[in-house]
């Protein structure tokens, strides 16, 4: 009896150590994972399965090496609904809600204030990647995206940084990601912000479609290669062991 006891608790400690060992590896897994499609490191503290949601924590986008900002995006806190499964086998996907919050976005304007070069050359890697065997081009569909507390830092050619105030909340309903976000509205938004450096907002526009295609679908850049002199794509990204 006492030796079916032991080998009991001696089991038990294997599996909770097995356990907590993948659990605490995933959130690295999957920046991993990500870092290897975008050639730019990618972080995220951690990662909350359930049923009926997953959450991410302190999620941050490393900008390309060519950039002045640090990060392209971070956010705070990813929370998105949809039941487990539906990750895997749904096509579509579809996704009640994302919502995001504390976002930061970070675009950095080509001198001829077309092109926002840091997230362009993120596309281009995330383009070179799209023939990976993980490569997923499944048609999603969001229900429902909210962005609260959004910050957008912008460095326009040969001029200072930009902090623009916070826009508390952006909120948007059936949003088929195929055909890219509601960028008219989005955008009427960010270039009421900028004031000043309202020619930017081709620029503006053109990021707005962008972030959460790269996630979903590969975005197929149409901007000049030359537009964003000095930003140039990293095949020698390589990403750290997973284990």
């Amino acid at each position: 009896m006492r030796k079916l006891i032991v080998s009991v608790v001696l089991v038990a400690v294997i599996v909770f150590s097995l356990r907590s060992f993948f659990v605490d590896r995933i959130p690295k897994l999957a920046a991993q994972f990500l870092s290897h499609g975008m050639h730019v490191p990618i972080y995220l503290k951690k990662i909350v399965f359930h049923s009926s949601f997953l959450e991410v924590k302190d999620f941050a986008m490393v900008n390309p090496k060519e950039a002045n900002f640090e990060y392209a995006l971070t956010v705070d806190t990813l929370h998105v609904s949809a039941p487990y499964m539906s990750y895997v086998f749904a096509d579509p996907l579809v996704l009640d809600h994302i919502f995001l919050e504390d976002v930061r976005i970070n675009l950095e304007i080509s001198k001829d204030n077309t092109t926002a070069c840091n997230w362009n050359i993120i596309a281009e890697n995330v383009k070179a990647n799209r023939t990976h065997w993980y490569s997923n081009e499944r048609k999603t569909f969001i229900k429902q995206l909210i962005l609260r507390n959004i910050v957008i830092g912008v460095k326009l050619y040969g001029k200072n940084v930009q902090v623009l105030s916070p826009i508390p909340i952006m909120e948007f309903h059936n949003i088929d990601v195929s055909e890219g976000l509601p960028i008219q509205e989005i955008s009427k938004i960010i270039v009421d912000k900028l004031v000043s450096t309202v020619y930017a907002s081709e620029a503006v526009k053109a990021f707005f479609s962008l972030p959460f295609q790269l996630l979903i679908k590969p975005f197929d850049s149409k901007n000049p290669k030359d537009s964003c002199q000095g930003y140039t794509p990293d095949p020698g990204f390589k990403v750290l062991a997973w284990f």
